[in-house]
């Protein structure tokens, strides 16, 4: 891979960055969408489903992660909320959420969580999260970064996934996962949650 050409449809940052990770620089990256290309060997790369993650791989950028990021060098402190805006899966009321939360647990310091754009700030960033709430969706992907024994809730929708579910059990935290069928997988209409059993669930992690 570090000596080779390699071809993407679009160059993006995040693209750049993440190639830069496994050691492949900018000049290697060539973008190309239906092109034509010339090579004594050439290889093509598939991705698998997102519910068949491999532990072993998991557990390997797991550890790459913490050595090139330096994690785990605090104790996680942080509880987050997440939202959807302008996606699939948004809460419509989520304010109304995340103030039950509050009011329930006026101890705790509840945060809106903010989406970071590259994969170093993601890492930094949740390293020091201690628990996180969401309704499934790609975010839950920086679950890789956090701690061993923090806690994850995933409120699943109509069709529902269970490889964040997975991706906790093989990095060592704990995941409560509800679903509310009436939630849209796919749908931008915002979905209206219901709050007791958020609280419920919360309550169990």
């Amino acid at each position: 891979l570090q000596k080779s050409v390699v071809v993407v449809p679009f160059i993006r940052k995040h693209v750049i960055e993440g190639f830069n990770f496994l050691g492949v620089s900018k000049e290697q990256i060539v973008e190309g969408d239906n092109i034509v290309l010339h090579a004594n060997n050439y290889y093509t790369m598939d991705y698998t489903f997102c519910g068949d993650l491999n532990r072993f791989l998991i557990a390997n950028l797991r550890e790459l992660f913490i050595k090139r990021f330096g994690l785990g060098k605090n104790p996680p402190t942080e509880y987050l909320t997440f939202n959807r805006p302008n996606m699939s899966r948004c809460m419509k009321n989520y304010d109304e959420v995340r103030n039950a939360l509050k009011e329930k647990w006026p101890n705790i310091d509840w945060k809106d969580g903010i989406y970071h754009k590259t994969l170093a700030e993601q890492a930094a960033y949740f390293d020091k999260v201690k628990f996180v709430f969401v309704v499934h969706g790609s975010v839950l992907a920086n679950i890789i970064f956090m701690q061993p024994n923090t806690a994850i809730v995933d409120l699943q929708m109509e069709q529902w996934l269970l490889s964040f579910l997975w991706l906790s059990t093989y990095t060592g935290k704990y995941m409560v996962v509800g679903r509310d069928p009436r939630i849209s997988w796919r749908g931008l209409t915002p979905n209206v949650i219901n709050i007791n059993y958020v609280l419920e669930l919360v309550e169990k992690a």
